[in-house]
């Protein structure tokens, strides 16, 4: 007769965040985070990140995708950068798909971990490697945004980021010098109201062809009703538009370029982005 002894001193689970670690008596095993997007991402890295890390990334993009009701990123988005992380490889790459990772075309852009990337003020560009006129899917003529996240407060004549060429624009001058923000969107019409502060999230989005609105940190502050002109025919950068001879020196920790989205998918976006900020301590909301 054969006897199996088989003691399992402690055998439970715990969910924290969505990293599951199995105890089985003084074993611990991790499983990777799941997320398609975050598999993805990882992949293409060549100095791995942080377990902790990997963890922040792929429950930013499950909180993302169950707020909005989308399967996968690319639904919605067609860019999107965590420029706050771990390290600067890891802040340029597209998190939406394996193409238009962004990169520093001026070494005076200054990268700080778990803050971002900061311009200069003088000639220091992000490009995103993406023109949204050739490249765009979910970014069109009338249904686009486009959103950044400034961990700095300041006034100034500077633009932040976009593209413009002579024709139409898409563009975000967070706060300007007399305190209100000038934003465009695939036409040549400044939305303009008073801006209190330049740090936090950022987003002008066009949802129709005569419907654009300006938000900061999920509150709506203006609408434009001039129609869409176009979309400007140029990558996008960050730091500076493309086509524009202002440079900013704040510093940048979260970008994106996608479909236009509504008040309500630009509060959940606000508050995952968020999240995600207070959990690597870099948010200023």
């Amino acid at each position: 007769m054969k006897s199996l002894l088989f003691s399992l001193i402690f055998c439970f689970t715990l969910q924290a965040q969505s990293e599951l670690i199995i105890m089985m008596g003084d074993i611990a095993t991790t499983v990777v985070p799941d997320e398609m997007e975050t598999t993805r991402y990882l992949a293409a890295l060549t100095t791995p990140l942080s377990d902790s890390q990997e963890v922040n990334i792929n429950t930013f993009i499950r909180m993302l995708k169950d707020s909005l009701a989308i399967d996968s990123l690319p639904q919605k988005f067609d860019v999107m950068y965590l420029f706050a992380n771990e390290t600067s490889e890891a802040g340029l790459l597209n998190l939406v798909k394996r193409d238009n990772d962004a990169e520093v075309l001026q070494a005076t852009v200054t990268f700080t971990a778990w803050q971002g990337f900061a311009g200069d003020g003088v000639g220091g560009i992000i490009t995103t490697n993406y023109n949204p006129s050739t490249e765009g899917n979910n970014y069109t003529v009338n249904n686009a945004s486009f959103g950044l996240y400034s961990r700095t407060n300041s006034a100034a004549a500077v633009r932040d980021g976009g593209g413009a060429d002579g024709t139409q624009s898409t563009v975000l001058a967070i706060k300007w010098s007399d305190n209100n923000t000038y934003s465009i969107i695939n036409n040549l019409s400044n939305l303009s109201p008073a801006m209190s502060s330049s740090a936090g999230l950022h987003i002008i989005t066009r949802t129709a062809a005569a419907v654009a609105k300006r938000y900061y940190n999920a509150d709506s502050l203006a609408t434009d009703t001039d129609a869409a002109i176009g979309i400007p025919n140029k990558n996008f950068y960050v730091c500076a538009p493309n086509g524009s001879a202002t440079f900013s020196n704040r510093q940048f920790a979260f970008a994106f370029l996608g479909a236009g989205f509504t008040t309500t998918e630009i509060r959940k976006i606000n508050n995952c982005v968020e999240w995600y900020m207070d959990e690597i301590g870099a948010g200023v909301e």
